[in-house]
């Protein structure tokens, strides 16, 4: 990179952004040629986005050798600053707290910023000041924060815009130059701790009933100022009861606020395009989109994805689990539903559909521009924004309001209340212009995912089922052995995070699929020991471990309660039991969720 020349830049340029866009540019005004045709090809996709570092439409070792850099610096500064409030911490804003000690990032020296063995260094230690440490790991229960950080293709996506501005007049890329900008675009995380309580009917031996409870630490993102944002989160309790009535309290999000500057969450990325960049600020959001979608190119290469792509459709809309959508969304959109007369599974289904599962309330469509957990684009959402939640402010980020307009414009759409059934074709009609065009073959395939994903969860409603079955046949979350926490790791003596939960078994007990899905991998996993990885009908990887043998094979397609192996004690293990994890997209390490919301409405065996 550092002996780039400018005839590989323009090139590249001709190769990849130029010619496979020509049609497209023919007819655009002269003065907009440029900014256009990057645009139009980082929407597309060049042809050696993921991989080619010296654009010189070769992915070799010193390609690979260069994403190993970029990769050690993004995941290295994005776990820089993630500040954990152990209870008696500063009540002020991360960057107050952060200047106030002296560690903010304009005082973070060169000789740490440049180098990335300091910054590794740094970052296996804890920092505590003022009630506050510094865990150095991405830990909020609902992985908002894993949704924010930056990755190597942030890095790629910015020098290959700066190449694309001094092709003409630098030879080669300064020193320092990404270096300092990942440092300054680098997110700043802070959590506070929450108990989760949940309660299961447990029977003895002598058939007698009971509330059992147990209690589990969760970590909670309260603030996050980051290239893609800067939020503020508030929280509320909630309280679910079975059929026993059981209880189960624990702390939902109630409200995402955005801090930044005129409301714009780009405004950090936007300013640096300006001002590094020379990108004039009228064009700067037209090149920040661009940008995103640079980086999306760049870095959406995982083994798992592309496996999936390959099996595509691999979900399966009738089997998609209705627990997949957490009780409190499903509560919201039963709400809008009484109000607009919209069905609550075709809101719950676009809830899940549009963000892939994950109901993420600041999810980002580079592609589309689309915001929040109903995927609004700015015009649709100022025509009919909603206050859902009656504090004043009909706030995108807010799910409550975000349903409660979703419900609105389908309303509009539809011009009366809908039945799930009757309306079929109504409803498929108002979903693809939902979706997009409604002409095209794309909306029309996102209208019947999301009605027969409705359908679904329909029918798991009548049913009484979650769809999800707990793993273990004779055990509850009441034999939970180490939960989703930080703790100091059995074997390994370092307190890091506990990526999933460990189930007490006996060597042999059958081990079941907790949801419908396909075979990913079977086999010996590391640490993990033998492991079984399921891609589920709710786009969410789920992990077995420690197994003393599998009972399936890759690519096998498997329903929820079947057996996938025996539990053992294989890997680095203490002894016999089952860890289980779950994983969302893009399903690497480190990618984890809670997995108790998930087993605590699954059906017993």
């Amino acid at each position: 990179m550092k002996d780039m020349a400018k005839k590989k830049a323009a090139k590249w340029i001709m190769n990849t952004l130029i010619l496979p866009n020509l049609p497209w540019i023919l007819g655009i005004l002269a003065a907009m040629i440029i900014l256009l045709t990057i645009y139009g090809a980082m929407f597309s996709g060049s042809p050696v986005a993921g991989g080619d570092t010296d654009f010189d439409n070769i992915v070799d070792e010193a390609d690979e050798e260069v994403i190993e850099n970029y990769k050690a610096f993004a995941d290295n500064w994005n776990i820089y600053d993630t500040w954990l409030n152990t209870g008696e911490g500063s009540s002020g804003s991360i960057n107050e707290f952060l200047s106030a000690n002296f560690i903010n990032t304009e005082h973070i020296t060169e000789d740490i910023w440049m180098d990335i063995n300091k910054i590794e260094e740094h970052n296996k230690e804890y920092q505590s000041y003022d009630g506050m440490t510094n865990v150095h790991q991405l830990i909020d229960r609902d992985a908002k924060d894993k949704a924010l950080v930056n990755n190597w293709g942030t890095i790629q996506s910015y020098l290959s815009w700066w190449m694309l501005q001094h092709s003409e007049t630098v030879e080669e890329i300064p020193e320092k130059l990404f270096e300092i900008f990942i440092k300054e675009m680098h997110p700043k995380f802070k959590y506070r701790t929450s108990i989760r309580t949940d309660c299961y009917w447990v029977v003895d031996e002598d058939g007698n009933g009971g509330c059992q409870c147990t209690s589990t630490t969760e970590y909670l993102l309260v603030e996050a100022d980051t290239m893609r944002g800067h939020f503020v989160y508030e929280y509320e309790w909630y309280t679910t009861y079975d059929s026993h009535g059981c209880e189960t309290t624990y702390e939902v999000l109630a409200n995402t606020i955005d801090l930044s500057p005129n409301g714009n969450r780009w405004h950090k990325i936007e300013q640096w395009l300006v001002e590094h960049l020379e990108v004039p600020q009228s064009d700067a959001q037209d090149v920040r989109l661009a940008f995103i979608n640079s980086e999306t190119a760049f870095h959406e290469e995982t083994e798992v994805i592309a496996w999936m792509l390959e099996r595509q459709p691999y979900m399966l809309t009738n089997r998609v689990p209705v627990g997949s959508v957490p009780f409190h969304i499903q509560e919201i959109c039963k709400e809008a539903a009484e109000l607009y007369g919209i069905p609550y599974e075709i809101l719950m289904a676009i809830a899940h559909r549009e963000t892939g599962g994950s109901f993420d309330p600041t999810k980002f469509n580079e592609k589309t521009g689309a915001t929040g957990l109903m995927q609004f684009l700015p015009s649709t959402w100022e025509a009919y924004k909603v206050d859902g939640d009656g504090d004043g402010e009909a706030n995108i980020y807010n799910a409550t309001d975000s349903i409660h307009s979703a419900a609105n414009y389908l309303r509009d759409l539809a011009g009366k209340g809908l039945d799930l059934k009757n309306d079929k074709q109504l409803i498929l009609e108002i979903l693809s212009q939902y979706g997009g065009n409604p002409l095209t073959q794309e909306a029309r395939s996102y209208a019947n995912t999301v009605y027969n994903v409705a359908s679904r969860f329909n029918t798991l409603n009548i049913l009484g089922s979650s769809g999800y079955v707990f793993p273990l046949q004779g055990k509850t979350l009441a034999n939970i052995t180490s939960g989703y926490e930080m703790r100091f790791h059995p074997t390994k003596g370092v307190y890091k995070m506990h990526t999933g939960i460990d189930l007490s078994a006996n060597r042999g007990d059958r081990v079941l699929a907790a949801c419908a899905g396909t075979v990913y991998m079977a086999g010996w996993n590391g640490d993990y020991g033998i492991t079984v990885k399921i891609l589920g009908q709710d786009q969410l990887l789920y992990m077995y471990c420690h197994l003393s043998s599998t009972s399936v094979l890759n690519n096998q397609e498997v329903g929820a309660g079947e057996t996938v192996g025996l539990a053992g004690s294989t890997g680095e293990s203490t002894g016999p039991h089952l860890h289980f994890e779950v994983r969302r997209s893009p399903y690497n390490y480190g990618d984890d969720i809670n997995p108790i919301p998930i087993l605590q409405q699954a059906t017993l065996h």
